[in-house]
């Protein structure tokens, strides 16, 4: 418990200037929904105290729009959770204009439930994104969301990728011919 109080403090040392009131609601609420301590840890670790900032209301109401939106069980929301921590600490309104953008993209709800990572992004990100993989043809419908993921830099090392994949090409021009005498 020591070493990781000390790597939370050394994440986020404004940790202290909240009330240990808000601390303990916070906690409460993650455990009163299922999370193992263990699992509470890893949420912290990803938001690095962040969700110290955030009240038990905010989070509730993230988690019921989440919940509706995905149509999932409360064990499901808490993996959607765990691999994807802004859930919680998005307000409803941003979640909601995340999820509009990438609908009007032609993304399927099932799609961003699989990588729910993508709600993370900006509309202008995702937008900007997914301009780029089209023109290379690939087609984010119906494909996996992987591709958006990550950093500008995560992004730009998948589109280099998927670009090469796309030049290379379809024979080695330089691979001996085996013919048949």
């Amino acid at each position: 418990m020591k070493i990781w109080i000390l790597k939370l403090l050394s994440q986020n040392p404004f940790i202290l200037l909240n009330t240990s009131t808000a601390i303990q609601e916070n906690l409460e609420f993650l455990q009163k929904n299922d999370f193992t301590d263990h699992e509470v840890l890893q949420l912290l670790s990803k938001l690095k105290g962040f969700i110290f900032q955030l009240t038990s209301t905010t989070m509730q109401k993230s988690m019921l729009f989440s919940k509706n939106i995905f149509k999932c069980s409360d064990q499901e929301l808490k993996q959607l959770v765990l691999k994807c921590p802004a859930l919680l600490y998005y307000s409803v309104p941003v979640l909601e204009e995340r999820l509009e953008g990438l609908l009007k993209e032609g993304i399927s709800v099932a799609q961003i439930r699989e990588t729910p990572m993508v709600l993370e992004l900006t509309t202008q990100i995702v937008q900007y994104r997914i301009k780029k993989l089209s023109a290379l043809g690939y087609d984010i419908k119906s494909g996996t969301l992987e591709s958006l993921n990550g950093t500008k830099k995560d992004f730009e090392v998948n589109y280099g990728k998927i670009q090469s994949k796309k030049e290379r090409p379809i024979f080695n021009p330089v691979a001996p011919i085996h013919i048949e005498d």
